[in-house]
């Protein structure tokens, strides 16, 4: 989960990383072009301090931020460019002495008490908010030419930013939308992710399965998808929109509550295991390894956060689940395989769909 570990040192970590946070490059290829010297620096400070580079971390951050998208972006170039250097002028200046130690003590509070996670940047954009009203009066005084240019470009970004959110391209929804004068269109590109700011294996996977499914989304047919937790949202959403199925999203470790009877088609994964992540404490308070429905594992973490098979008599520490669908118990559900399909996904895996309709 999301608590804490390592001790001091993954705190210390924790701290470091988060300092390396400020160098995000949202929306700036030259972040890439930055990216290995930016990484290996910060490696190079946690090993001199004989730190491994997994302690204390529950999501790393990978590669400098360098896209405009919400999950990783921060304070884009202006962390480099106004917050770092405010940071440390603030303990020669005390006008920005409070700043300086509040931002740090931010810092240390939440490394000392959280598994690093890079989305974490979001608790401190909240507290940059707060702080931008102090800085603006400071910035102000002294003008100088490179604090000018500075300005310049924060109301460039800010633009840049609002327009071109990978999430949310108003740009690109709204040069559809003049040409179309249709929200239906705005909605269904939206849904299946069409831009190019989305990652491809996304966009693949949306596709696909609306190429499954909607030759049966028709007649009130019920469709139910038995896919792993990424899967299932926009899709779903999307398809529903044309009212002529209904489509449940299905929880493959709530199979027994489940009356198959009721559906017309099932789509599921082939070979691949169906991998619900982040389960409730309830999935798993009666938890089954397996049965003539499904084969379940369920996931922990060691001594040093890597994954492991939980013992049966500690599900109570399982964080996620792999489970794999009984094909003869859908063939006993009266059943019977129609398509299959792979495609490329991320870190170089397949994901595989198959389709079962009565």
């Amino acid at each position: 989960g999301h608590g804490f570990w390592g001790g001091i040192k993954g705190g210390i970590a924790n701290f470091i990383r988060y300092v390396f946070q400020l160098f995000d490059f949202s929306g700036l290829s030259l972040g890439l072009a930055l990216n290995d010297s930016i990484i290996n620096f910060r490696d190079k400070i946690l090993s001199a301090l004989s730190i491994p580079t997994y302690l204390g971390v529950n999501a790393e951050m990978p590669i400098v931020n360098a896209y405009m998208t919400e999950q990783y972006s921060g304070f884009g170039i202006l962390g480099i460019l106004v917050f770092l250097p405010s940071i440390i002028i603030g303990f020669f200046n005390k006008q920005l002495r409070t700043f300086s130690i509040i931002f740090l003590t931010t810092i240390i509070i939440l490394s000392f008490t959280l598994a690093y996670m890079i989305y974490s940047i979001r608790f401190f954009i909240t507290f940059a908010c707060v702080a931008i009203p102090l800085l603006s009066l400071t910035y102000t005084n002294k003008m100088n030419l490179y604090k000018f240019l500075v300005v310049i470009y924060i109301v460039f970004y800010l633009c840049y930013a609002s327009l071109f959110m990978s999430q949310r391209p108003m740009a690109y929804l709204f040069q559809d939308f003049l040409k179309t004068k249709s929200i239906t269109t705005i909605q269904e590109k939206m849904h299946t992710l069409s831009y190019r700011f989305y990652p491809v294996q996304n966009r693949n996977e949306s596709e696909l399965i609306k190429f499954f499914v909607s030759p049966y989304c028709k007649n009130e047919n019920k469709i139910g998808l038995f896919l792993s937790n990424s899967a299932m949202f926009y899709t779903t959403k999307y398809l529903d929109l044309n009212n002529n199925c209904k489509i449940d999203s299905l929880n493959t470790l709530h199979i027994d509550r489940y009356d198959l009877k009721k559906y017309d088609v099932i789509l599921k994964q082939k070979d691949s295991l169906i991998t619900l992540q982040s389960i409730d404490k309830k999935d798993i308070k009666n938890g089954f390894i397996e049965n003539e429905k499904v084969d379940c594992h369920f996931l922990g973490y060691d001594e040093i956060r890597q994954p492991k098979i939980i013992d049966n008599h500690k599900l109570d520490l399982a964080i996620d689940a792999k489970c794999k669908i009984n094909v003869d118990y859908l063939i006993k559900e009266g059943f019977k395989s129609q398509h299959y399909a792979e495609i490329p996904y991320a870190g170089g895996h397949v994901k595989d769909l198959e389709l079962w309709v009565r």
